[in-house]
């Protein structure tokens, strides 16, 4: 039970992995999906298709790399062919990494096509486990937490967040709200707010307490 990883810079490496991902007796579990390069390319479309069709992959992880032969404006692409992987048949772990090479171009900024993405289709799958480790806005994390409501997610990982509080309170209300929300495993680690006051800190710890919930989760 084999694991790959695939660069959209390489045309011949798309153009394999496809055929043998589509191949019936293909056996891969796990695939790494890297965007580094364009998008707009025959041969990434076809990968996309064929990874919609697979029966096989239950993880699958999106990077993509922001000024490595990416801009901003290619994540519409990118949301795109996330919303295709996330439909696919028996798909239980994704993870999505967006980080940015380019110094004036912020992920927060154009990480909005994908968060729709996310927010849009999730509640149709059988996703159980999601990971994230992108630069989120603290309404970016309010929609997301809006969507995982009515979602088959369990476990969720957010890495790095340093949104605002009011993103956090988003988190304590998926959480501390068990009729409503499936997630019974939470990993917030690396999280900070920029800037919180202390009156912000005992806004969102003092309620159902974020920290409750997920210590409550660790036992």
């Amino acid at each position: 039970y084999g694991h790959a990883s695939v660069s959209t810079s390489s045309d011949e490496q798309l153009d394999s992995w496809a055929a043998l991902i589509d191949h019936p007796e293909c056996l891969l579990h796990s695939l790494a999906i890297r965007y580094d390069g364009k998008v707009e390319r025959k041969s990434l479309h076809s990968l996309i298709e064929v990874v919609g069709r697979n029966s096989t992959l239950n993880t699958i992880k999106v990077t993509a790399v922001v000024g490595q032969d990416l801009d901003g404006a290619d994540l519409n692409a990118v949301a795109r062919h996330l919303a295709l992987i996330m439909a696919k048949p028996k798909l239980h772990t994704l993870e999505l990494a967006v980080s940015s090479m380019d110094d004036e171009t912020t992920v927060a900024a154009v990480v909005q096509p994908l968060v729709d993405a996310l927010s849009s289709v999730i509640g149709g799958t059988l996703i159980s486990k999601l990971s994230l480790d992108v630069d989120l806005t603290a309404g970016h994390v309010d929609q997301l937490c809006r969507a995982l409501q009515s979602s088959s997610v369990r476990s969720l990982h957010v890495q790095h967040l340093s949104c605002a509080w009011s993103g956090l309170q988003s988190v304590t209300s998926l959480v501390a709200h068990g009729s409503t929300s499936a997630v019974t495993s939470l990993d917030l680690s690396g999280c900070w707010a920029p800037n919180a006051s202390q009156t912000d800190f005992h806004q969102v710890f003092n309620s159902s307490t974020l920290f409750v919930c997920f210590m409550s989760f660790m036992i």
